[in-house]
């Protein structure tokens, strides 16, 4: 893979772990709202669970109307109230005949055009005891119906019944208002559309209880303790329903939310790589591609041992037969002796004005290290023997020079510096441990020296030593 493309890489790790923290984030500070959620769930299906029942108490209603009927053409049935007012107790008398009815209805005049709505509940209860001989009951619904109905003629409006056992109401009696059935008689009577015989309560003319026919003959004592619609608050499909709407509705607006944000995290994201490689590009114009904010060293500004690990690795490539240069290494002499004497303030304070010495007096293609501690590195890639030489003289001479500048006139700081001149196919371990060697052996011959390679055969020079000084 290139090279420049592994540094790009590098340099874009920052915005790869921007992206995992943000994906973290958002788990982080969707689970609460996740768990609230469902919290708020069961809750609302332990309220529908626990919910009292909707009432509405058809008798006794002082706003409703209470009425008896019963068959004219027979004179021997008769209806009449046994009290006269709660309208509960009532006394009919059935004449032997096979067409002969009697019975008792509810009508509500006070509500919008004398209809009611049952559609709300889902059954009705009965308290009623019956003495007689009747061994069933009935109770029917008329409903209005715009396609057949007829408010001033009862009988064509919609005819829904149930039958009971008499038997039954010796107790409280629930019936589910899906067991009314329409009559069979009354769609063939009016030629009802078979669309129209679907149960209604929508409508809802009157309530009636009376004895199917044919009637027991005898007297029938009925007393209507109660009646009463019963119904849900929120029927349980539609809760179901409303929290399934409002889990899809939450869950969308959650995914819309978070596309949201993770498209402008990643738009964000984008632009700043788009920043970082438009930085990378710039530093290779400027020849400052090696430099990193983690190689750099933060006290002398130049690079430290991590950071300068590229540059080696580029200058003593194995494939690069042509590989030249001079490598120095320099050490502050005595420098324990500063730390010990003057304080380890004052010890950073000469590492720094040694960086600075080096870094006045070397060309800018030539590269300084701080290689640990008290101790640099300087590689000089386009030097000879001859320059070399030169430049070690010049900084070791530009470094004396440099208790001036500290202002501590009872300290002065010298360097040892070892030199050596790279050859075809070094490695830098060899050449380091070449000019290592050096350095030991000018500080073994007194410090503030520079020990170089061997002058090769057949070169003839003088080195003049030059002044150099750091203000």
């Amino acid at each position: 893979m290139n090279k420049g493309l592994l540094r790009q890489l590098q340099k874009l790790r920052p915005v790869s772990g921007l992206v995992l923290r943000a994906i973290q984030r958002l788990r982080i500070e969707r689970l609460p709202l996740r768990l609230i959620a469902v919290v708020l769930t069961l809750l609302a299906i332990g309220v529908v669970h626990v919910l009292p029942d909707s009432t509405r108490k058809l008798h006794f209603n002082p706003n409703n109307e209470y009425s008896l009927f019963f068959s004219p053409d027979h004179p021997a049935t008769q209806a009449s109230w046994l009290d006269d007012y709660s309208f509960s107790r009532f006394k009919c008398d059935l004449s032997a005949d096979a067409d002969t009815w009697c019975g008792f209805s509810i009508e509500w005049p006070g509500e919008p055009q004398s209809l009611m709505d049952f559609s709300g509940y889902h059954s009705l209860q009965l308290n009623v005891k019956y003495v007689g001989p009747a061994k069933r009951i009935r109770i029917y619904l008329r409903t209005f119906d715009e396609a057949f109905g007829d408010l001033s003629d009862p009988d064509k409006n919609k005819f829904q019944s149930t039958v009971l056992d008499t038997s039954e109401f010796d107790k409280p009696v629930t019936i589910a208002l899906s067991d009314f059935i329409v009559a069979d008689w009354w769609v063939q009577r009016y030629q009802i559309d078979r669309e129209h015989t679907q149960q209604d309560y929508s409508q809802v003319v009157s309530l009636a209880i009376d004895f199917p026919q044919p009637g027991a003959a005898g007297e029938h004592v009925m007393h209507v303790q109660s009646i009463t619609l019963v119904g849900e608050y929120v029927a349980k499909e539609t809760a179901y329903l409303a929290l399934l709407i409002a889990w899809m509705i939450a869950l969308l607006a959650e995914g819309t939310y978070r596309y949201y944000r993770m498209s402008s995290r990643f738009q964000h994201i984008q632009a700043k790589a788009l920043s970082l490689a438009n930085y990378a590009r710039e530093l290779r114009v400027e020849s400052s591609m090696y430099k990193k904010l983690s190689g750099i060293d933060p006290l002398t500004q130049v690079f430290n041992r991590s950071g300068v690990k590229p540059v080696l690795a580029e200058h003593f490539d194995p494939n690069n037969s042509n590989a030249s240069g001079v490598l120095l290494v320099i050490d502050i002499d005595h420098f324990k002796n500063i730390n010990d004497t003057y304080g380890h303030s004052a010890g950073d304070d000469v590492i720094r004005r040694v960086a600075a010495c080096l870094k006045k007096n070397v060309a800018a293609s030539d590269v300084i290290v701080r290689w640990g501690g008290e101790e640099f590195l300087v590689l000089c890639p386009s030097c000879d023997y001859i320059e070399g030489r030169k430049i070690a003289e010049r900084l070791r001479i530009a470094v004396e020079n440099v208790k001036d500048a500290l202002k501590l006139q009872a300290l002065t700081v010298t360097v040892s510096i070892g030199a050596t001149v790279i050859q075809q196919h070094d490695d830098f371990n060899s050449t380091f441990e070449r000019a290592d060697k050096h350095l030991y052996r000018a500080k073994q011959s007194g410090r503030n020296r520079v020990v170089y390679d061997p002058k090769p055969e057949g070169l003839i020079s003088s080195i003049k030593t030059e002044e150099a000084y750091c203000s």
